[in-house]
């Protein structure tokens, strides 16, 4: 009997399963390499997971110890808090809690005169923290006044006016400008204070304290 010769559909089909096999026996060969990488794949999802259940589980703990502080801080327990504050800002540094741990701290330090680490506090707040806007003020007004306490008027006023340079839709840069024009008068440069309350007038004229700035101007 003749035989048959194959027709292109045939031919077709030949070439699949050879193509199969072949792909069969490479991954028979590698299969150490494939399955490597696929336990390399499942063991970093498996650490991508366990890290973020940890800083989870971190940021539950600084906040809970943020509790503590503001508890020991109700109670006049000033060395209660200052000691959980030191805790706080070393062993949970990239939370939230921690960053307000910071100014808390800091606030603490001025509180008992000790202006050079309460300065160090804030600043380290604006170096680390300084997108965090809840706080930002709070920090940057912190250094201001640290500079004031110190007697660096001048500097405390530049401080002041600073931070209304950079946050200039902040509602609060308008009493930052309040306390820089306050500050110059104080450090015995009167015209910078009147400049600083005219852009009061100016830049926040809708501002509550518009009126106080156009009258304190009055009276320099």
């Amino acid at each position: 009997m003749a035989k048959e010769r194959k027709t292109d559909n045939g031919m077709e089909e030949d070439r699949v399963v050879l193509w199969l096999m072949e792909v069969v026996e490479y991954i028979r060969q590698k299969q150490q390499v494939f399955v490597g990488g696929v336990i390399g794949i499942v063991a970093l999802v498996v650490v991508i997971n366990l890290v973020n259940s940890s800083q989870q589980d971190a940021r539950i703990d600084a906040e809970t110890m943020l509790g503590d502080v503001l508890v020991a801080e109700g109670n006049a327990q000033d060395d209660t808090a200052v000691s959980l504050c030191e805790q706080l800002i070393e062993q949970y540094a990239g939370t939230p809690a921690a960053a307000q741990g910071l100014v808390l701290l800091g606030n603490r330090y001025f509180a008992q005169d000790r202006f050079d680490e309460a300065l160090s506090m804030y600043e380290r707040f604006l170096a680390d923290y300084g997108k965090l806007e809840i706080l930002l003020f709070a920090a940057w007004s912190g250094v201001a006044a640290t500079y004031e306490a110190q007697g660096r008027l001048l500097e405390a006023a530049q401080k002041y006016q600073e931070y209304a340079d950079n946050n200039p839709e902040s509602y609060q840069s308008s009493l930052a400008l309040m306390e820089a024009a306050r500050c110059f008068a104080l450090g015995g440069d009167e015209d910078a204070g009147r400049q600083v309350l005219e852009r009061v007038t100016i830049e926040y004229a809708e501002s509550p304290v518009a009126t106080r700035a156009k009258q304190e101007n009055n009276m320099l």
